[in-house]
């Protein structure tokens, strides 16, 4: 969900920017501008883009542990113990 999010964010930054460019452009502080079809095009590439890199950075320093035996959550004595994935020797990480 967290990692979710964060795209979402990371994909709405260049329409965010453009709102504040349009804001300001309505005070008289820019010139006039306009949500058309272009710039709407742009932002979108602009944001997939953002969000392609985004991934491609998270992909590279998530260090996840693909070999061994997943155990899921569990209840023991009244206490949670979290899902984890266990070597194959038996040992958990």
């Amino acid at each position: 969900m967290r990692t979710l999010l964060f795209n979402i964010i990371v994909f709405l930054i260049p329409f965010v920017i453009y709102a504040i460019y349009l804001r300001l452009a309505a005070e008289g502080k820019l010139r006039d501008s306009k949500w058309d079809q272009k710039t709407l095009s742009r932002l979108f590439i602009g944001g997939a883009a953002l969000v392609a890199v985004s991934l491609f950075f998270l992909g590279i320093d998530t260090q996840d542990n693909t070999e061994g035996v997943y155990k899921p959550a569990e209840v023991k004595d009244g206490v949670l113990i979290p899902s984890r994935i266990e070597d194959p020797d038996g040992e958990g990480e």
